[in-house]
């Protein structure tokens, strides 16, 4: 890491280099005797892998509340996976037989170069900051085994935003916006089987495209000094375009077939409020009400038929806290979580469901500054079918110093 401050207040320029280097091998096993495939073989796995970075940044301040800000990043990762699977041959007793189906060689590089900028505004009462980023992306897979190349290239914008404004010392309100992408793994491109684990097979698939998400934050906090009450409001939304996820196929004798696959519809939206004040006439007592509510779908692929997966969870939880002299710490607390889970294609998993956690803790400082805690919860579903209503306690006990 580079960085210099020139005369001018607010010019700042700073390079950082980054570089990895990995080597990895593997040897394994598969011993099986399925009727539908009897398997007895090694497989060697040899890895190699060269990431580097390259990252700077320039600040001109181009008033007292203005600052501008351009950086630049290049990355460029590069792997080579070369896979080999040997049958055990039965006169030999040795691994020994070459089996071509699970065999493969791969070279995988990821090549990066962004360039973004971003303006930062500071007043009196609020601060904002508007940004803006460009990628190229180049992602290439070559299969040495087959001969066979995957070349992507991506042009992705990444805009974000923040406004944070201070209603005064004591209350603000935050929001926040953010994008990036997720590329493909080599695994996940790589066209091959892996029957490591069969039944369950994996396959890779070259055309996967990249991922990418939207992040929103809303956030309000409030806190009064002199009455000890607090206030807080979390809001947040995701989603994500070209979400790999993986397509899963039932073909007969129990076998299934797992690949990964670009889909659509991905979301969630969460919420968490937080309500504290004292306990009249109760010294050292106080209340805090928490409030958190979630909603997600995700996508997944069934035999060429997408099942979206629906969950939502709202959980209300009390909790009392007493302090007594600096030296006696109490607390007990409620929460109940509502669970209600709704499959468009496996229905069959389809609940509605509640969560009960009671909970109580003690902690006594001792002389000589020791320290007793000891906690006890007690945890139950109700609404699960038959056998799956968890009911159970746990207590905990410890000394310290």
């Amino acid at each position: 890491m580079w960085r210099r401050k020139f005369r001018k207040p607010g010019r700042t320029l700073s390079v950082n280099l980054s570089n990895t280097l990995a080597n990895n091998d593997r040897e394994g096993y598969t011993i099986n005797n399925l009727t539908v495939r009897q398997q007895d073989q090694m497989n060697t796995i040899e890895s190699k892998t060269n990431n580097y970075s390259i990252n700077a940044s320039f600040t001109e301040a181009l008033a007292r509340d203005k600052i501008l800000e351009l950086n630049y990043n290049h990355t460029d990762n590069r792997n080579r996976n070369d896979r080999r699977t040997f049958v055990k041959n039965l006169v030999t007793g040795r691994y020994e037989i070459p089996d071509d189906e699970q065999t493969n060689f791969f070279d995988n590089a990821n090549v990066y170069d962004r360039y973004g900028t971003n303006l930062r505004i500071v007043k009196k009462k609020y601060n904002y900051q508007l940004g803006f980023a460009v990628q190229q992306t180049s992602l290439e897979s070559n299969n040495l085994t087959t001969k066979a190349s995957v070349v992507q290239k991506a042009t992705n914008f990444f805009p974000t935003a923040s406004f944070n404004y201070q209603f005064q010392r004591s209350r603000s309100l935050r929001f926040n916006y953010r994008g990036r992408t997720n590329q493909p793994t080599a695994s996940q491109l790589q066209d091959v089987e892996n029957r490591d684990n069969f039944p369950y097979i994996t396959k890779g698939n070259p055309f996967l495209k990249q991922e990418f998400s939207h992040n929103l934050t809303l956030s309000y906090n409030f806190f009064d000094v002199m009455k000890f009450r607090n206030f807080f409001a979390f809001l947040t939304y995701s989603t994500t375009q070209n979400r790999i996820a993986n397509a899963i196929e039932y073909l007969p004798g129990g076998v299934q077939v797992s690949r990964p696959q670009n889909v659509s519809g991905v979301y969630n939206v969460s919420g968490n409020f937080n309500m504290g004040f004292p306990i009249r006439n109760l010294q050292g007592g106080n209340v805090n009400f928490n409030t958190r509510i979630g909603y997600n779908q995700d996508v997944s692929l069934i035999n060429n038929i997408k099942n979206y997966n629906r969950n939502l969870s709202v959980t209300e939880n009390l909790r009392l806290n007493y302090n007594f002299k600096e030296r006696l710490d109490v607390g007990i607390s409620a929460s109940v979580t509502y669970n209600q889970v709704r499959n468009t294609v496996q229905k069959a998993n389809n609940a509605n469901y509640f969560t009960h956690v009671y909970s109580a803790d003690i902690s006594y400082l001792l002389p000589k500054n020791f320290i007793i805690t000891t906690d006890v919860d007690y945890t139950f579903n109700t609404g699960l079918a038959s056998g799956y209503n968890q009911n159970y306690a746990i207590w905990n006990a410890s000394i310290a110093k």
